[in-house]
């Protein structure tokens, strides 16, 4: 299981809160929790700017309804510093929570989005899924690899709700904070602090089984791309008119050639797509009020390719933007001379997997990345072939 998440350092001098109200109840079996909370059960938030899509709008209310049925107390205010919304990428994203929270680990505000670029978002219980995954991680919930909505590795179509895992992580964090039995909002407002540390995590879909790739991909393809030469362009676009870029973002896309030599599953009649890889984002940081710093983030996940290789892809496509993107992590299979294959993943064999970036200041970003099992390299490819339309156990 894999989990991808952007973590902004500032060293600050802030004032702290009193220890007893901040400090939430940790044991040596403690389930798996982030480094911040919010103060109380009590959060609010408000609709991101021109954000208009429906069928995700119904996704956040119904993920904040569920975690309110849990013993949250979340709501709708227009003052509120949180917002959720939605993004455009050609990429197997599902969603994205920007997590901002003081030196003593209180949320100071939060921006939760889902991406709209994926296909798999059309389905109402997939952007449910997505929308609880992404508010349990502003509550302070991380990814695992247990039965949790958390879980990276989860079916997005049948998981759409806290567990009980879920509910005891979060009663793990929040029972005992002010308020927490009360069936009114706390009286006690949280304090007014300065946010030292950014988190940016992302809810990506990754499989340790040929059947799991498979189920997420369209389109399963083997041949090799046709040169090293790429198109470069900005991923992120305008969710209303994903023709135009965004103007708030840039995300570097790659467009590789792709020549396809069997299609193993889905359908595709093109000889030559481009597919495209996502290479690096640019993230804008508040250094203080009315300043802002671009820091250029490498994905951790982009690997080149390498022209005359034989490869094994597992895409979805953009038909708006006529391209192809790997559908999960990995997506990319080499096949070797012998016919074997090698999974292409920078998260094989990796127990942690961190990248850390100077800004200016004291100031760092760092990006973490747990390390993923590799199940099938080795494998024969007719071996593989036989198990891609094989149900997943």
């Amino acid at each position: 299981m894999g989990k991808g998440k952007v973590f902004l350092v500032s060293l600050l001098s802030l004032a702290l809160v009193s220890t007893a109200s901040m400090t939430a109840v940790r044991t040596a079996s403690a389930n798996e929790t982030e480094k911040w909370r919010y103060f109380a059960k009590d959060m609010t938030y408000k609709w991101a700017p021109n954000f208009n899509n429906t069928t995700f709008k119904n996704g956040w209310t119904g993920a904040v309804n569920s975690w309110n049925g849990k013993g949250m107390n979340i709501y709708q205010h227009s003052n509120s510093a949180n917002t959720l919304g939605e993004f455009y990428e050609s990429t197997g994203l599902y969603g994205r929570m920007t997590t901002r929270y003081s030196s003593s680990n209180i949320v100071t505000s939060f921006t939760g989005e889902i991406n709209s670029g994926n296909s798999n978002n059309v389905n109402t219980n997939v952007p449910l899924s997505v929308a609880v995954h992404e508010i349990g991680h502003s509550m302070g919930l991380a990814h695992n690899s247990q039965n949790s909505i958390m879980n990276n590795e989860r079916n997005r179509n049948n998981l759409y709700y806290p567990t009980s895992y879920d509910v005891q992580t979060m009663k793990q964090l929040y029972a005992g904070t002010i308020g927490w039995n009360s069936l009114t909002a706390a009286t006690e407002k949280a304090p007014q602090e300065e946010t030292s540390q950014i988190n940016v995590s992302y809810d990506f879909p990754t499989a340790s089984t040929i059947q799991e790739m498979a189920s997420e991909a369209d389109v399963v393809i083997s041949g090799e791309y046709t040169s090293n030469e790429y198109e470069k362009w900005n991923m992120s676009r305008n969710p209303e008119n994903p023709l135009k870029e965004s103007s708030e973002k840039y995300t570097e896309g790659r467009l590789y050639k792709f020549k396809v030599e069997n299609v193993l599953k889905g359908n595709l009649s093109e000889k030559e797509i481009k597919v495209n890889h996502r290479a690096s984002e640019m993230i804008k940081v508040e250094l203080e009020e009315g300043k802002t710093q671009e820091v250029k983030v490498d994905d951790p996940r982009f690997i080149e390719p390498t022209a005359g290789q034989k490869y094994l892809l597992f895409l979805k496509k953009d038909n708006k933007l006529n391209n192809y993107y790997g559908a999960i992590e990995p997506f990319s299979l080499i096949i070797t001379n012998q016919d074997n294959v090698q999974v292409e993943s920078n998260l094989v064999g990796k127990q942690d997997y961190t990248h850390k970036f100077h800004v200016s200041n004291g100031l760092y970003l760092e990006t973490e990345e747990e390390g993923t099992v590799d199940t099938i390299s080795g494998s024969s490819l007719s071996e593989l072939i036989e198990q891609i339309d094989l149900p997943i156990q």
